[in-house]
């Protein structure tokens, strides 16, 4: 019963933030799907490197300007818990704003930060990047309130969908936007013959690898080439090697 009423309003939340077209309805689908699930705010960051990049450079987030001035005044990212455990490499994880408790008193002024802040609990996903940068969909909740795995789990579909969507609409200069659009615009079984070619693959390993018909691989080869905007198979294989992990992201989303 929970995995239905969970499955609905992510699917139609999902599909409000992959319609956004600019920044703004982006930010009003988020925000409305965040009212929807229960959460009051939320903190969107992509391809960040360090704890005070994650909050204070945030690609969008609804907390106030106040939270934001005190966060970076009082330096507060030196001792967020949660920004650490993001950075750290932890999966998607549930939280709340008295844990980890600690003696450290700079770490209880925190706590007593976010309690001021209407800050009690939620839920963090974490989208680690290769070169060190990691991107993170943060949902806040200003009630006290206990979130199971499975509700994680599938809140990490909501965080992939917003982050893809932000690469899309190029709201990370990290990331090329049509290698974005590109990356999603490729099937399931493309992505796979596109990471053979850049293995150095020939239409004939690929239909043999594959269990394809070698007509249905130059099929295919025509398709991603036409997709990625490029005329060579050297072309296409040298957009996966530096956009890998999009790719492979897009393509775990499409199977999903």
């Amino acid at each position: 019963m929970l995995i239905v009423v969970l499955l609905q309003p992510l699917a139609e939340i999902s599909g409000a933030i992959f319609d956004a077209d600019d920044r703004a309805s982006l930010f009003a689908a988020i925000t409305s799907g965040c009212a929807t699930l229960g959460f009051d705010r939320f903190v969107l960051s992509c391809h960040k490197a360090d704890a005070f990049q994650l909050t204070l450079d945030a690609t969008m987030t609804n907390l106030s300007p106040d939270f934001l001035r005190d966060y970076d005044h009082f330096h507060w990212a030196d001792v967020d818990a949660i920004a650490a455990r993001v950075l750290s490499g932890e999966q998607a994880f549930a939280w709340d704003s008295s844990t980890p408790r600690s003696t450290d008193a700079s770490k209880k002024s925190f706590i007593d930060f976010l309690h001021s802040c209407g800050v009690s609990s939620g839920v963090t996903i974490p989208i680690l990047h290769e070169g060190g940068t990691v991107s993170m969909l943060s949902l806040i909740s200003s009630a006290d309130r206990a979130f199971d795995e499975r509700t994680v789990l599938f809140l990490k579909i909501l965080a992939n969908t917003t982050v893809a969507k932000a690469e899309m609409l190029g709201l990370c200069p990290a990331v090329s936007k049509d290698q974005a659009i590109s990356a999603h615009a490729l099937t399931e079984i493309q992505v796979e013959i596109l990471k053979w070619i850049a293995e150095g693959k020939s239409n004939l390993d690929i239909s043999t690898i594959a269990s394809l018909n070698e007509r249905s691989v130059r099929y295919h080869v025509s398709e991603i080439l036409k997709k990625l905007g490029v005329a060579t198979r050297m072309q296409a294989a040298a957009i996966y090697k530096a956009n890998a992990h999009l790719f492979l992201r897009a393509n775990k989303m499409n199977c999903a």
